[in-house]
């Protein structure tokens, strides 16, 4: 294989900006593994907590970054068999069909090794597992599949994926209106419910979802404004994206007793839920969901078609795109909430 020459972001310390460390060359392939070309990439609220050190001690100093994006397949190992040479593929954190395969360690000029996990994104080149990468469904813009590797798959995802199809009547909330809410809310609205609850901070979200026909509530009065506004009832469904161990908290305190609430996100390390045992004994249901319940595979084609159906929604979708060398730039909008998502052409 002729090695490709790779220009990526490495993280070499916490709480720094990354560094684009050119030139360097990738091993060869080995089973399983899939060599691509990035088109495009975006940010998760996870690499942010990377970078910060909230997620514990970062044994795999320095490393690159990056599990969502838009990619074109420049070679495959031979027991590859779900892609192949010049596909276009969705590249995702959430295991499919295939291959699962380890890091790798690649050398700069200098010989100094950095740490690369079986999936990252924010590269011009990079090595992909088999199992962290799905065909583009035939309809989906190169654009919109980048979010699909996480944003979409955990957002829409878990609001789909467990919410009773034939019920419009069903009252839901979304706590935090980020990437992730954002496509919770849209998945709510290709469902048709008409009970939709937001709670958001930022005056620009509250615009969004009011938009998109969500009530706001405010979180001080929270339980008040839901009974009052949802026929003395509290939610049937409550998702959180928040990110913070009181916002679950509060999620939870927001359901009525045969609800359920759903967490997508997670916390600081140091961060502990405290939950009431006697609610749960009486009937409420709390869940940590894993990428949104989603299947790569099959549901990308699924949502790929329902998001075609319901293009409307997806114009409320705020993106700010950002060339690769703004990649720095990308990450410190996204953290400080100017943006509900970047877009970096690689």
């Amino acid at each position: 294989m002729t090695q490709e020459k790779i220009n990526a972001y490495i993280l070499k310390k916490n709480n720094s900006k990354l560094k684009l460390v050119k030139d360097l060359y990738f091993p060869k392939l080995k089973k399983g593994q899939i060599l691509v070309e990035l088109i495009y990439t975006t940010v998760c609220g996870s690499q942010i907590m990377e970078i910060k050190g909230k997620r514990g001690r970062d044994k795999y100093l320095p490393h690159g970054l990056g599990h969502e994006g838009t990619a074109k397949v420049i070679k495959t190992a031979s027991d590859v068999k779900k892609v192949k040479k010049k596909d276009k593929i969705i590249l995702t954190w959430i295991k499919s069909r295939g291959n699962n395969c380890g890091g790798i360690k690649i050398k700069d000029k200098k010989n100094k090794k950095y740490n690369f996990g079986p999936i990252t994104t924010f590269s011009n080149f990079s090595i992909i597992s088999e199992n962290r990468c799905v065909k583009k469904p035939k309809g989906l813009s190169d654009e919109l599949a980048a979010f699909f590797g996480c944003s979409i798959s955990t957002g829409f995802g878990v609001v789909y994926n467990t919410i009773p199809k034939k019920k419009s009547n069903i009252s839901i909330g979304i706590f935090g209106l980020g990437s992730v809410g954002f496509f919770s809310l849209i998945a709510a609205k290709c469902l048709r419910l008409k009970n939709i609850f937001v709670f958001e901070k930022d005056p620009n979200r509250k615009k969004i979802a009011k938009k998109l026909g969500a009530q706001i509530i405010n979180i001080k009065n929270a339980k008040r404004e839901i009974l009052k506004k949802n026929n003395n009832r509290l939610l049937d469904y409550c998702y959180e994206s928040a990110g913070y161990a009181k916002t679950i908290e509060k999620a939870f305190d927001l359901i009525n007793l045969n609800g359920k609430c759903f967490t997508t996100s997670h916390p600081a390390e140091k961060e502990i839920l405290k939950i009431n045992p006697h609610e749960l004994i009486k009937g409420k249901k709390i869940f940590g969901s894993w990428g949104g319940y989603t299947q790569p595979e099959t549901d990308f084609v699924k949502f790929t078609r329902i998001l075609n159906k319901n293009r409307k929604y997806l114009r409320f979708l705020k993106i700010k795109k950002y060339n690769f060398n703004q990649l720095n730039d990308a990450i410190f909008d996204f953290s400080k909430n100017k943006i509900i998502k970047p877009l970096i052409k690689c």
